[in-house]
């Protein structure tokens, strides 16, 4: 696995608190969650 990455599993139970996590990668979907939401942060909540 990339160093970068994290296994589903993972992130399911890193995320379980009830925040939002932003991906910012340079995925088409990353770079639309950028500038769609024009935010600097990777953690909103």
């Amino acid at each position: 696995m990339n160093p970068r990455t994290v296994s589903l599993e993972r992130a399911l139970d890193e995320t379980r608190t009830g925040d939002i996590w932003l991906f910012r990668g340079h995925s088409g979907p990353d770079r639309a969650i950028q500038s769609m939401t024009n935010s600097p942060v990777n953690h909103v909540g």
